[in-house]
């Protein structure tokens, strides 16, 4: 069976799944594939995981215009403290005041954007499970055929398949990166009723705490392997919030590496998301640059498409490339700076000189607003 599209999206997590509404909100025929993802059931969600996505204030105004609408306790306030300042019982921060926007994010559990999204998409076009068995280039785009024995037709491929990408794979673009000696351990707490963020550093690692909705929490914790045997998260939580919690609980361990890929636009297909860039978590930015990549790219396709131009050439993707790479460079850097800089190497004065610019510096506090809230693309 041969079908044809403007758009075929490989992968369908969130970034696939916002991709494939961006597109078709703009006019596009779109349809994806996907190896492993249950079918878009909206009931479908006992599965996944326990982590939750943090979202900054434009990337949810981007979801919110294709239709995308969970519930959150917006983020008005980031705390940040160092285990090196004896005052940090008494944390540093920046507000969505300093950034000039309504909040600076949320917070939202994975299980409740995958259910708002399948809904959202129920009748997009899906073949899954199903991979790609063969590339067959054409004059004017791809065609795909499945393991299924499906015919897939398609001006343009998307590869939204996540960190371990089969089209990345298959392109071979040049990549740097690393793997951080150091694991994350995701848990929620109750209980927790505040509008604020908070984010210690301590040697080797760091501990945040964001709000959710019904009074409850989400904490990542990041350190060595070898310390969370004798790990104990309701005293360190308890000990950052300033009181006692009632309970910890959904406790996953995952491994932590960053990685950029270049190119990330090849003859009629780009990357997206985790396929073109993996970040640290300690900024909580991956799930936004990923998101925001995807806005660009609509945009952009949709602009060229008006003007009447091959909005699938490799010259109009080009031009996507650069315009992301300008803006997602920053955040890579940034969350790699604190890393080594904060956690990891503990470099010497690098928090001395953060708490002072916290302290003193309101043009210092509206930058990390100002990033923070997304407005930085």
């Amino acid at each position: 069976m041969s079908q044809t599209f403007d758009c075929l999206i490989l992968g369908a997590g969130p970034v696939g799944m916002v991709c494939a509404l961006a597109l078709r909100q703009k006019g596009f025929s779109v349809a994806w594939v996907e190896a492993t993802a249950p079918q878009l059931d909206p009931k479908a969600c006992d599965t996944e995981d326990s982590r939750c996505f943090a979202l900054s204030h434009d990337v949810l105004t981007f979801l919110h215009a294709v239709g995308v609408d969970c519930p959150y306790v917006p983020i008005h306030r980031v705390k940040l403290s160092h285990a090196k300042d004896q005052n940090h019982s008494h944390p540093y921060g920046f507000s969505s005041e300093e950034g000039h926007v309504p909040f600076l994010g949320t917070v939202i559990p994975s299980s409740m954007l995958w259910k708002n999204l399948r809904t959202l998409c129920h009748d997009i076009p899906q073949y899954c499970p199903a991979t790609v068995r063969t590339w067959e280039k054409t004059s004017k785009g791809w065609n795909l055929i499945l393991d299924t024995g499906d015919s897939l037709k398609a001006s343009l491929v998307l590869g939204a398949d996540g960190r371990h990408s089969a089209m990345r794979a298959r392109f071979a673009p040049a990549g740097r990166g690393w793997t951080f000696p150091q694991k994350a351990l995701v848990f929620s707490f109750a209980p927790f009723s505040l509008t604020c963020a908070y984010e210690h550093f301590f040697s080797g690692g760091s501990l945040a705490l964001l709000p959710l909705p019904n009074d409850t929490g989400a904490g990542v914790w990041i350190g060595p392997p070898q310390d969370l045997e004798s790990l104990n998260l309701k005293e360190a939580v308890s000990d950052l919030l300033g009181n006692p919690i009632a309970c910890i609980r959904a406790q996953q361990v995952f491994s932590l590496s960053c990685q950029r890929f270049s190119p990330i636009t090849f003859y009629h297909a780009v990357l997206l998301g985790d396929a073109a860039q993996v970040l640290h978590p300690i900024a909580g930015q991956g799930l936004n640059v990923g998101l925001r990549g995807v806005q660009f790219l609509v945009q952009h396709l949709s602009h060229q498409r008006a003007l009447g131009l091959d909005w699938a050439s490799m010259s109009s993707l080009r031009i996507y490339e650069h315009h992301w790479k300008k803006h997602s460079w920053p955040l890579y850097a940034l969350s790699n700076a604190l890393v080594y800089g904060l956690s990891l190497k503990n470099i010497p004065g690098l928090w001395l000189l953060a708490s002072a610019g916290l302290q003193h510096s309101s043009r210092f506090r509206r930058w990390l607003a100002y990033h923070a809230a997304g407005q930085a693309f």
